[in-house]
This record gives C-alpha cells, structure tokens and sequence, in this order.
C-alpha cells in the first residue's frame, strides 16, 4: 500500500508546489512530474525538473525513507543512473542517494509539503483494525463518499460479470453455455461460505453425467447428486466423499444436505424454462419461476435469495443480454444492480465505523462489500475518491 501511495501522491501532485526546497537547499520547481513505470527500474519516467535555472529531464525514484536507495540498493543498479530527483515521504534519518559513479542525486521531503492527514495515513495503514484513512472521513461531504460508492458499485458488477463469464463454455450452444454458466455460479453461491468449491466440484461431476437434466425424474437427480457428493451409503471411487465438505463451524442451513437439494431443485427448474420466458419476462418475474420450487423441501431463506439473486442472477442476465444482443435486458440487469439492496456482514460494516464512516448510502448497498474487500482490504487507496479527497493539499 505505502508504495502506490506515494506513488499516486506524486503522479497527482498532492502536495503544495510552492518555494519547494531540496536537501541540498536547492530550489526546485516540477514541470512534468513523470509517467509511472510499471515495470522494473524507477518508479518514474520521463519527468522534468528545474533546479536552481537548469532543467533536468530523467527519471524520478520514491522511498518512504532516505535510506531505501541503499537498502535497495539502487547505487549498484545502472537503471537508476537516469534519476535526476529522488523524493522521500520522511526525512528522520536522511542519507543522500547516489549513482553508481558517486554523483548525488538531490532529494525532496515530501512531508514538508503535503497536508497534515498524510504522515497519519501511513501511520494507521500498518494497523488492521481501522481503515488507513480512519478519524479523517470526518471532514469528507457525502458526494464524495456517494460518487465513490457508484464507482465501486460499477466495478462490483463488471467484476461479477467477469467471475461468470469464467464459466462460460464456448464450446456449446449459447443457450446451453448461458445455463451451464448460470447453475454452476448458483451453486457455488449456496456453498457460502465453506463449501463453494465442492459445490462448484459437485456441478461438473452432475454436468458430465446429465448434460440435460430434463430427461430425468427431479428425485433421480437428486439421487445422483447425493451419491456424487459421497452423503449416500453408496461408494463411487473418483466422486467426492464426505470429508470434501465442511459441517463444523457452518449453520444448520448452510449444511450440504440442506444446500445441495435446493441447488438441484433450481437447476431443475431452469433447464424447464424456456429460454423465451426468461427473455420476455421481467427479470424478477423470472427470478420467481426458477427459485420458487415445490420440490424443495426447505425453501432457500430469503436473505440468501436476495444475495444470489443481485450477486449472480443480474450479472447473468446482463450476460444474456450481450449473447442475444438485448440492450434492454442489460439495462434491467444494471438498474436492478442499482437498486439491490443486500444485508452486509457485520465484520464488513464495522470496519467502516471504527473507522468513522457512517454514512447511509454504506448501508445495505452491495458497493460496500466491493469498496471493503477490493479497495480498502487491498490498500488500494490510490483508486479511492475519498482519499483524493483527504490528500488534496
């Protein structure tokens, strides 16, 4: 995280440009700040800088601390001959990088310049309890938070459409490689949260066996299924056995015996509809007629509905609408993304407020699941609206 940090602090210029000064007291002004190098050598190429009246065109490195120069040990590397700016976030033990000939390279503390919130955030980053930017959401307006959580919003639902896309066999018809895609995201989805891989295992060894299960008695599948996943007496060498599936620590309705019966049943279902009926109908009107099942014995419970239903059924739809190029159906798809509402984890939520985020849109908003897991988890802050909010000087 400190790397992309600095890294984007840089790139951005957050920081107070005027009456900069290097170490060497030499006055610095930035006329091109650079282009990110994602590949190995300095961080920055092609940046422009002017040092006292001569200009200098080169590269620009970045460390947290002096020190990192020669704890990398860029001295001995050539490719960091070209640096003409090495800039530093602290200056506590400041040591003067240099090149493989000797030359000094002249340095720039950052912390001198950029707002008061910047030291504390790499302070709090190395804490797992709070979020980096904790106690300084306080001063941030709820657009910025709001345009934020639309951007993590869009990038959850292509991040969903791309997970199921994974599935997608090009290999079958689009229909059947659209059902196959389907089923097999439901049923991982009804393995949450210890048993998603087996029940994704439990799919492609029912798929290979019943390409179509419409030709077969709803009990005979689910028969198979059971035999499959090693919960019957039977012994089939090469399928799953018992031990491939969690029971401790998993809820009395989580248990396999519970999940794969209702998996079979709407897998069933949605083999028997026609593939016209999911076009032309409301995608909720759809959604009922696949999960609404009188063969399942115990009903899936609406909170794990809702879940599958935003989380794979939408995703799903959008995808069945780019297949039969249906610009309609994939703007449902996206409008009832908008409109999902979804209970979030405890755990999730009270990251957030510990950190002194408590706005209303993070309630029951699936962005804040992606906002959680794929933004502040990952200490991609650097990508967070927010915290240019925060960073601005």
């Amino acid at each position: 995280m400190h790397e992309r940090l600095l890294q984007f602090i840089w790139a951005n210029l957050y920081f107070r440009q005027e009456n900069l000064i290097t170490t060497n007291r030499k006055p610095l002004v930035i006329q091109n700040p650079g282009q990110l190098n994602n590949g190995d050598g300095p961080d920055f190429k092609h940046a422009s800088v002017k040092l006292d009246d001569l200009t200098f065109h080169g590269d620009v490195e970045l460390h947290l601390e002096s020190r990192g120069w020669f704890d990398h040990r860029h001295h001995e590397d050539p490719r960091y001959d070209k640096v003409v700016l090495h800039v530093v976030l602290d200056d506590n033990e400041l040591i003067e990088a240099r090149r493989t000939d000797e030359t000094r390279i002249p340095t720039l503390v950052l912390k001198r310049y950029v707002n008061d919130s910047v030291p504390a955030l790499f302070r709090k980053s190395r804490r797992k309890t709070t979020l980096a930017c904790a106690g300084l959401i306080k001063n941030v307006g709820h657009d910025v938070i709001e345009r934020q959580w639309r951007r993590a919003g869009d990038r959850y639902f292509n991040y969903k459409i791309q997970e199921l896309q994974k599935s997608y066999d090009s290999s079958l018809a689009p229909s059947e490689a659209w059902r196959h895609l389907l089923a097999e995201s439901l049923f991982d989805g009804l393995g949450i949260a210890n048993n998603r891989s087996t029940m994704r295992r439990l799919f492609r060894l029912l798929q290979s066996s019943v390409p179509n299960p419409n030709i077969y008695p709803y009990k005979d599948i689910l028969e198979l299924a059971l035999s499959l996943a090693g919960l019957d007496k039977s012994e089939n060498p090469g399928n799953l056995v018992r031990h491939d599936w969690s029971f401790s620590n998993t809820r009395p309705a989580n248990q396999p015996e519970v999940r794969i019966p209702q998996a079979i049943a709407i897998w069933y279902a949605l083999w028997q509809l026609p593939l016209t009926t999911i076009l032309n109908e409301s995608i909720d009107s759809s959604w009922q007629l696949i999960t609404n099942i009188e063969d399942m014995t115990k009903p899936i419970g609406n909170d794990r509905k809702n879940v599958l239903f935003t989380a794979v059924y939408l995703p799903a739809i959008h995808i069945l609408g780019a297949l039969f190029h249906d610009a309609d159906l994939q703007r449902q798809a996206f409008s009832g993304w908008n409109a999902a509402k979804v209970k979030i984890p405890s755990s999730i939520l009270g990251g957030f407020h510990r950190s002194g985020l408590t706005d209303d849109i993070i309630k029951d908003n699936p962005a804040t699941i992606f906002q959680f897991k794929h933004v502040c988890r990952e200490s991609r802050c650097n990508e967070c609206e927010i915290m240019k909010m925060i960073l601005t000087p």
